[in-house]
């Protein structure tokens, strides 16, 4: 999010500006980090989601979910090919039914 401090003169209206502005951040605003959403996991599966950061987050939250799953970061596979890096994420679904989710990934 951006805003201008251009026309501001005084102290008390750049405090006011800036405390406008730190309202209106979103959750994606204050962390490195990136969302998705629309994500759509069949029960039972395996999502696999670009990283579009230049690092491996560290977590996630799920800020929006229609339908009844649990979804997690899956256990590693024999293969290794479900691990987290700097490539693709994964989350499985463990529900017995399809989910849409929208979800945060941070450091």
């Amino acid at each position: 999010m951006k805003f201008t401090i251009d026309n501001i003169t005084n102290l008390e209206d750049l405090v006011d500006e800036l405390g406008m502005g730190i309202n209106r951040l979103s959750l994606v605003d204050n962390f490195a980090g990136f969302e998705s959403k629309g994500l759509k996991i069949d029960a039972g599966s395996t999502a696999r989601i670009k990283n579009n950061l230049d690092f491996i987050p560290e977590r996630y939250i799920i800020i929006k979910q229609m339908g009844n799953g649990l979804v997690t970061i899956p256990s590693p596979n024999e293969d290794k090919t479900n691990v987290w890096d700097k490539d693709a994420l994964f989350l499985k679904n463990n529900g017995t039914e399809t989910v849409t989710i929208t979800v945060v990934f941070m450091r």
